[in-house]
């Protein structure tokens, strides 16, 4: 079921997300297995563009309704290596001259403060009690930036920790997760501060303790504030700190986080830039052209399509037409017909919209005329279709054909997500009747109207929160998704985007020559930065919240 996992994993912009269908086809029964312990995937590949990168992403975001229903929350982070071509070592030619080029697996992570993000990330969503990261290879760098992270981590006893609920009258907790634990005479806990911007966070501690009493750990600092028995913590961006108190203190009671005041300038700014993407949407642009899509090819054979040659009614006719002077006529009398494309790679988006013009004689008939698309490789017996009456025209809904040709456009969301997967589109007229078919294309980047009015009304759903400066991280999450993330990059970018600069380390694939992909998987200018000093590599490695302080495993 590795295939259907994935295709039912897959981004859709009207359907809900159902977990329980994704973890049966994973071969995983929560209710049978509740006391087990299952590591969430994050797979992380930021060179990559969004498309190529829509399971991961959307998985990241819902799989928690599966993984965090187990008694010890645990991650897995796995780098997806970079294929990485050294042209200046081979121009150096020290073994003399080179036959094949010098291609490298390498993983690619981010740097500064945002190497930080996927750990905090991971804690906030779910008190996280064991992380494991790695890939192809081990991660190296970036040590400087997560080293304080990872020794007040792991100084946190392995047990659960309960949420500290802000109070109505502070406010929500935006960005920031406060938990804490009673083990004998102290209460450990920690603040997790999961966004880009420096945050500060008012604590409000049951009995009044010194500030000695408060020990702590990690990027940021606590001090006291005026009133007794209240502290404020200064946290970093993707930052965690965490803190011992004794118990008779009765720990953290209520808590209150401020943002920056600019926190939401750079969101407000991408609001306005995904609604002008919306009102005025880019054509659709036809990556992959059929062979022969409008049947210019007469005779006793169609070149680039097949169908059942033994079964009549299959023939190119003469009809002037913007396309050419040629289109298909299928005419039935009762027996189906078919009739099928060339072969064609699964487009990359996971969606597929089939734009064809067509007309028949017989209007006023109902005619039993299927537009579909299947696999034929790796998921067989995979087949869709969609009929007259649910085809959509550029101009809107269109109930049947006429004697004119018109436009239909229909849209398959489900596609097929092995890398090898192959398909091929048809018509499929399964009773009496006659229908002309000419001009057929397909895309993978078509937005109809119904997903431009889901795409408007969530990016406004967005934008709305920024009225509340406390709920800036909350449009963030929403900008940082899935469907804004396709939008932008949908619109916005080539396909194909400039090669870094000789001299440094290109991704390669045999076709781009060391073309860095597009995409964007986060946004940039909402990150500050730290001075930090040069870093240090160590290998790959694996922390679990140990029994005894400051223990990795």
């Amino acid at each position: 079921h590795r295939g259907q996992l994935a295709q039912a994993s897959n981004p859709r912009l009207h359907e809900q997300f159902d977990s329980a269908v994704v973890s049966l086809l994973g071969g995983w029964d929560q209710a049978a297995n509740s006391s087990a312990v299952l590591l969430q995937p994050h797979r992380i590949a930021p060179l990559e563009r969004v498309l190529t990168q829509r399971t991961d992403l959307s998985a990241g975001i819902r799989s928690p309704q599966i993984f965090h229903n187990a008694g010890y929350p645990a991650v897995a982070f796995s780098h997806r290596a970079t294929p990485v071509h050294f042209r200046e070592v081979e121009e150096a030619q020290p073994f003399g001259p080179q036959t094949s080029q010098l291609v490298r697996m390498q993983p690619m992570t981010a740097g500064g403060s945002s190497s930080r993000r996927r750990f905090t990330a991971a804690i906030r969503a779910g008190d996280v009690r064991l992380m494991t990261d790695g890939g192809w290879l081990p991660v190296c760098g970036s040590e400087h930036y997560t080293s304080k992270l990872f020794d007040a981590w792991t100084r946190l006893p392995d047990q659960p920790f309960q949420d500290v609920a802000a109070t109505a009258a502070s406010g929500s907790g935006g960005p920031v997760a406060v938990r804490q634990a009673v083990t004998g005479e102290t209460i450990s806990g920690y603040i997790v501060n999961d966004s880009p911007w420096p945050v500060t966070v008012d604590l409000k501690v049951g009995e009044r303790i010194s500030l000695a009493e408060f020990e702590n750990w990690g990027d940021g600092t606590i001090q006291s504030a005026t009133a007794a028995g209240q502290f404020v913590a200064r946290m970093q961006p993707w930052s965690l700190v965490t803190w011992q108190l004794p118990a008779r203190s009765g720990g953290i009671c209520d808590f209150h986080t401020t943002l920056p005041a600019d926190a939401g300038r750079a969101l407000q700014e991408k609001v306005f830039q995904l609604q002008s993407l919306l009102r005025s949407p880019a054509p659709p642009v036809e990556k992959q052209q059929l062979r022969n899509p409008g049947f210019e090819a007469p005779g006793d054979t169609i070149d680039g399509w097949r169908w059942n040659r033994a079964t009549p009614g299959v023939a190119v006719v003469s009809d002037p037409l913007i396309a050419g002077n040629h289109c298909l006529q299928l005419s039935g009398n009762g027996t189906p017909l078919w009739i099928r494309s060339s072969e064609f790679a699964v487009p990359e988006s996971g969606r597929l919209s089939l734009s064809v013009r067509m007309r028949t004689e017989s209007a006023a008939e109902r005619l039993p005329l299927r537009l579909s698309v299947e696999s034929t490789s790796t998921a067989p017996g995979w087949y869709r279709f969609a009929t007259i009456e649910q085809s959509e025209s550029g101009e809107g809904r269109s109930s049947s054909l006429d004697r004119q040709w018109k436009e239909f456009v229909v849209h398959f969301d489900d596609l097929p997500v092995a890398s090898d997967a192959r398909l091929r589109v048809g018509f499929d007229l399964m009773g009496p009747g006659r229908v002309e078919i000419d001009d057929v294309r397909i895309f993978d980047d078509f937005l109809n109207d119904r997903d431009v009015r889901a795409l408007t009304q969530l990016v406004a759903t967005a934008g709305s929160l920024l009225g509340d400066p406390q709920q800036a991280d909350s449009c963030r999450r929403i900008l940082e998704g899935y469907w804004p993330l396709f939008l932008e990059e949908l619109k916005t970018q080539s396909p194909d985007s400039a090669g870094a600069a000789a001299g440094t380390l290109n991704p390669y694939t045999p076709d781009s020559q060391g073309e860095i992909p597009g995409g964007i998987t986060m946004l940039p200018e909402m990150f500050p930065e730290e001075d930090g000093s040069a870093e240090t590599k160590r290998p790959g490695w694996r922390l679990r919240r140990p029994r005894r302080s400051g223990e990795i495993r």
